[in-house]
């Protein structure tokens, strides 16, 4: 019964993890696609719209550089994660209370908890400083 009070958080939380992980990519993915189709349509619909096929390409690949930047992988969401586990592992040793296992989750949750507020801290300043600059006149957003 010990072992399955620290397992099962610690799976379900893995678990939860790699679900949201695949779901993100899975929406990434199919919102690129759903783009470049949009793109694709307005081209079919009224071809005068464009000067050339290679302006429909030229789209289509700026389209895909702006992609690049949104599947990078995002710091903060791994911090969070990071501690979330760093947190269950943390509460599990102290329920346990005693005995290497306990002081080895304790121990191994507090490390988890402050490499996870770490990273997570790092993922908040990258995607400060990756916003653009605002200009003197422009609002804010």
């Amino acid at each position: 019964m010990d072992s399955a009070l620290f397992i099962i958080p610690l799976l379900l939380s893995i678990a939860l993890l790699f679900c949201y992980g695949v779901c993100k990519t899975f929406v990434q993915l199919w919102v690129i696609h759903r783009r470049k189709v949009a793109i694709l349509r307005r081209y079919e619909e009224n071809p005068s719209a464009f000067q050339s096929s290679q302006e429909v390409i030229e789209q289509i690949s700026a389209q895909e550089r702006r992609n690049q930047r949104a599947v990078r992988q995002d710091y903060t969401i791994t911090g969070t994660g990071l501690a979330v586990i760093g947190i269950t592992a943390l509460l599990i040793g102290r329920v346990l209370a005693y005995g290497h296992v306990a002081v080895g989750l304790y121990i191994g949750g507090i490390a988890c908890v402050g490499l996870g507020v770490l990273i997570a801290l790092i993922g908040y300043l990258v995607r400060a400083l990756s916003r653009p600059l605002v200009e003197a006149g422009d609002p804010q957003p």
